[in-house]
């Protein structure tokens, strides 16, 4: 799982800070002349100048938090609108051109996305959002869900299979809620129900859904598990009977139709 950190960098000319982003730079401030953080650590600490004693408190993380491979989120307006992403590479930081009134901290990286992600399109979630609008110039983004939500992301973004054009709803949130439910459901069934134990999960559940009757739960090696019958919820007779049920916890992709005895 990829290690995400998010970073407030609101310079006063957007298009230049982009400019620099798409070109593999990831500018931050509290950075003007003298404050290359390398050096800064090199000193001691008792010859620093107040602006160096700033600059190492609000932005040492860049040489002692991140690292390449990591990945950094980027919010270049306040409040947050939208976002880039990109993935830190070597050498990581650097200090460059240096004579800048600031912006002169910078992390080599590569953009993992062209265009800035608006934070309230349909294809962000509100949980993400949340984790994303936190107060500070930085922070790392701990929770799985957003991590694994960050990384879907940027695979999409790979392959032009995202629109961020509509607008998120509550039926979007509705929707992403049902889904990380049911996976956390599906999850727990396979965690705590393992091996032959899930088939007899399988039976009680069975037995629980009404016009399902169980009739038989034995492995007759003819690939199934248990047999059921459905009854008419109308007339209360039999629909159909003697439905075989084949049980199996197991994760991945089903390509094999054929029960297995």
């Amino acid at each position: 799982m990829s290690r995400y950190f998010k970073l407030v960098c609101t310079h006063e000319i957007p298009d230049w800070y982009r400019q620099e982003f798409l070109a593999g730079r990831v500018r931050f401030g509290w950075s003007g002349p003298g404050c290359d953080l390398r050096e800064i650590k090199r000193k001691e600490w008792t010859t620093w100048s107040d602006y160096q004693r700033v600059t190492w408190t609000y932005t040492k993380f860049l040489v002692e938090r991140i690292k390449p491979g990591d990945r950094v989120v980027i919010q270049t307006e306040q409040p947050i609108e939208r976002f880039f992403i990109a993935e830190v590479i070597q050498p990581g930081y650097e200090y460059a051109p240096g004579d800048l009134d600031d912006f002169n901290h910078l992390l080599h990286a590569r953009p993992l996305t062209q265009s800035p992600i608006p934070i309230n399109s349909s294809a962000i979630t509100a949980a993400l959002k949340h984790d994303l609008s936190k107060r500070g110039h930085y922070y790392e983004i701990y929770p799985e869900e957003s991590i694994r939500e960050l990384d879907a992301l940027v695979e999409l973004v790979a392959v032009d299979k995202v629109n961020f054009a509509r607008i998120r709803t509550d039926a979007d949130t509705l929707d992403h809620t049902w889904r990380d439910t049911k996976r956390d459901i599906i999850k727990a069934i396979s965690r705590k129900w393992p091996g032959k134990d899930f088939e007899r999960f399988c039976e009680m559940l069975l037995r629980r859904i009404e016009y399902i009757e169980v009739t038989e739960r034995c492995d007759r090696g003819k690939g199934w598990d248990l047999l059921v019958r459905i009854i008419n919820p109308l007339t209360r007779t039999i629909l159909l009977d003697d439905v075989p049920v084949q049980c199996k916890n197991y994760t991945g992709n089903v390509t094999e139709l054929t029960p297995y005895k």
